[in-house]
């Protein structure tokens, strides 16, 4: 939740500076959406802590299960991981986790999924996925040695010859 005043201080700060007509509307439009976000939390929390099941928590019909809250605390980066060992540190990924939930819940119900940028960025990271992937069995299936390389480099030095470099910059 502190995220959401964050961002809106910033949007604020940014509008400001920008000098955009219009932006009370805009920050005010943006205020009403994240204290809606706010409340939709609060509710989700107090759901939560009223679950009855396997379940860790509930954001809206989706559940929260031990295996997928592992999951979870399984991609994040070593640092985040070891918050988890204290029980405070393990609320507070949960409330993140849920956080992230909720305002993917939200953009749905807001249907995102068709927008074009959505799908132009969609489309994009499976392009770098798939030509990743590839690359990495290329490099499975294909081995070069450091003495190739070397012979390589001695049989082709017109592709490896430096030409000049120029350089510049203005000093204020």
């Amino acid at each position: 939740m502190r995220s959401f005043r964050r961002l809106s201080l910033l949007i604020a700060g940014c509008a400001l500076v920008a000098g955009l007509a219009g932006c009370r509307d805009a920050i005010t439009a943006f205020r009403r959406r994240a204290d809606a976000v706010v409340a939709y939390l609060q509710n989700t929390v107090a759901a939560s802590n009223r679950s009855a099941g396997p379940a860790l928590a509930r954001v809206g019909e989706f559940q929260i299960t031990p295996a997928e809250f592992l999951d979870y605390l399984g991609s994040l980066p070593p640092f985040f991981r070891a918050q988890a060992a204290a029980h405070d540190g393990r609320t507070q990924l949960l409330r993140s986790y849920l956080d992230q939930r909720a305002v993917l819940f939200l953009a749905r119900q807001a249907g995102l999924q068709q927008d074009p940028e959505y799908q132009r960025l969609l489309t994009s990271f499976a392009e770098g996925q798939l030509s990743r992937l590839y690359m990495d069995r290329l490099r499975e299936e294909v081995s070069v040695s450091s003495v190739e390389v070397r012979a390589y480099y001695q049989a082709h030095p017109q592709e490896f010859a430096e030409g000049p470099i120029h350089a510049s910059h203005i000093v204020t």
